[in-house]
This record gives C-alpha cells, sequence and structure tokens, in this order.
C-alpha cells in the first residue's frame, strides 16, 4: 500500500534576482524526491526566474516590494497577509 507524503516542506526565498531564487527552486526539486517528501516553494512574484522558459513550479508566489514606499506598506500589511501563508488556507 503506497503512503502519502509524510513530511511537508516549505522552501521560500524571496529575492528577484541572482542565483538564490534558482538554488531555492532546485532545493525543493530535490527534496520532491524524497520518499514521504513534499516540498513547497515560495518565490516572489517579481522574481526574474519566473519569466524564464524553466521556470520552476511556485507553490505559494509572494508579492514582495520595490522600494522604500512598498517595503513599509508590506510591513504595515504582513500581519493580515500570514494567515493566508498556513497550509489549512490552501484549496487542495
Amino acid at each position: 500500500m503506497a503512503m502519502g507524503p509524510c513530511m511537508r516542506l516549505l522552501v521560500w526565498q524571496w529575492g528577484r534576482f541572482g542565483v538564490a531564487p534558482r538554488l531555492a527552486g532546485l532545493l525543493a526539486e530535490a527534496l520532491c524526491s524524497l520518499p514521504h517528501t513534499e516540498a513547497l516553494l515560495s518565490l516572489s512574484r517579481g522574481a526574474e526566474l519566473l519569466r524564464s522558459v524553466a521556470a520552476p513550479r511556485c507553490d505559494l508566489p509572494v508579492a514582495t516590494y520595490e522600494g522604500p514606499a512598498s517595503f513599509a506598506f508590506r510591513m504595515a500589511t504582513a500581519p493580515a497577509a500570514l494567515p493566508r501563508c498556513s497550509p489549512t488556507s490552501r484549496s487542495a
């Protein structure tokens, strides 16, 4: 009898440029190859990687800030956004 995933992991990297989002995608992919493991990937909606041909599956895209004003807005609204990140809020 096949067992479903018994460990769920979240890999997040909210940088928009450079190699870090790519490494996070590769880490999530590698973790998914482990038995009984499910890895979810969260990247910034503005990540240049998501616009590439080889974009990874992004389970939880997050709108990040683009400057001082949007940073202040994100910090002020973060408490309201956090409940949406809980596993029970995901649709199956």
